[in-house]
């Protein structure tokens, strides 16, 4: 990923540096700046839509004959509703991809083989510069990325053991230095919710636990040493207890929400005005259900100053939904307890699903969330929508 990204000219000022041989400018995105991250993911995800969408054009031109296989396929089809050969997770410049590795009698050869050859030849044409040495590993018994082992022997996803210890050591070292009333090192707590996350992909329901930590790791002024939280400390408990016992997850998963069209679910979008104010609506059963609310004085006039951003008006948009949700359950008009949320923010999604967020405007907003989510006993999740899908919710 370094130094593979051009720089527009107008953004050059940002790189320059004064040395013994003058200025220095790098044109090209050397991952020095805050941004250079997000910008090198969303042009990988380019690249990795047209991966996917050739892996997929393929499968469908060259269909699984075993019997077993396409038995499998359809009940994951019925299960999840997905029913693809192929999945793929973009991490920066790094890809971890699986695919079902069955021969295709066409061709003789691994299905995939011919996964990774489209991958290879989309790269190419995408101008990506691959790393030296070996890119792929293959096993029909089990494989580790991006944080979980992948089973193929037993046919599911869980969390390493010997990083599941590691994890439970720093917790407990985090405990007993609150229980002496000693500090402890900022980015130590930022590293242990990063590995918390990824336990948290076998383990959802420790996602709600990680909001204190991500708190104490975005504390104002990036200090060197923060003091654990009443609630971290519960919150580390919690999580403590439940690493001895991580789920293994079946490759083959039922969500743990039931489908939106149920009247166990709501299904809810959401906006913030630049302007006059926050509004959108839900779906619970077959009941659709509008609110809106105008901005105070001084919520108008502090983004009229830029004092807050949009992001933060999101943030508070699916605080109101949820209150709206709310509501209408304690009303009896909706019974369900499941909550699925689309915004056109990414930053107030994010906030939402930490709970927490490192903007001083929008992290007690995020914070007020997640403690309104747990006491009205509902569980939230937040997806992104694309333009086009948020123009067709606008117009409605």
């Amino acid at each position: 990923a370094y130094r593979q990204v051009p720089m527009a000219p107008c953004e050059w000022w940002k790189c320059g540096t004064v040395g013994p041989g003058g200025l220095l400018v790098d044109t090209r995105l050397s991952f020095g700046s805050r941004v250079a991250p997000n910008k090198f993911q969303r042009l990988m995800m380019v690249a990795l839509r047209e991966v996917m969408r050739r892996i997929h054009a393929f499968d469908e031109a060259h269909p699984p004959t075993a019997p077993g296989l396409r038995a499998w396929l359809t009940e994951r089809r019925a299960a999840v509703g997905d029913g693809r050969m192929a999945a793929a997770v973009q991490y920066i410049d790094d890809t971890c991809a699986v695919s079902v590795h069955d021969l295709v009698e066409a061709t003789g050869r691994r299905r995939g083989h011919h996964h990774a050859e489209i991958f290879d030849e989309v790269m190419v044409e995408a101008g990506v510069e691959m790393a030296e040495g070996k890119k792929r590993e293959e096993s029909e018994v089990e494989m580790e990325a991006l944080g979980v082992v992948v089973s193929v022997a037993e046919e599911c996803v869980y969390y390493p053991e010997g990083k599941r210890l590691r994890v439970e050591r720093i917790i407990d070292g985090m405990l007993a230095a609150a229980a002496e009333g000693r500090m402890v090192e900022r980015r130590q707590v930022e590293s242990l919710m990063g590995k918390l996350k990824w336990v948290a992909h076998v383990a959802p329901t420790l996602a709600p636990r990680l909001a204190s930590g991500f708190a104490m790791a975005r504390a104002k002024g990036r200090p060197a040493r923060v003091r654990p939280s009443a609630r971290f400390v519960a919150d580390m408990t919690a999580v403590r207890g439940e690493l001895g016992s991580l789920p293994r997850i079946p490759l083959a998963p039922r969500s743990d929400f039931p489908p939106i069209h149920t009247q166990a679910s709501v299904l809810g979008f959401q906006d913030a005005s630049g302007s006059w104010g926050i509004g959108g609506f839900f779906v619970a059963g077959t009941t659709l259900f509008f609110f809106q609310e105008e901005y105070p004085t001084d919520v108008r006039r502090a983004l009229e100053r830029r004092e807050i951003t949009i992001a933060t008006t999101e943030l508070a948009a699916e605080m109101a939904l949820v209150a709206a949700v709310a509501a209408r359950r304690r009303s009896g008009e909706v019974r369900a307890a499941y909550v699925t949320d689309f915004t056109d923010n990414e930053a107030a999604r994010a906030a939402a699903q930490r709970g927490t967020a490192s903007s001083a405007t929008m992290a007690p907003l995020a914070e007020e969330l997640a403690r309104m989510v747990a006491a009205e006993g509902l569980a939230l999740r937040t997806a992104r929508v694309t333009t086009h899908e948020n123009k067709l919710t606008d117009g409605l």
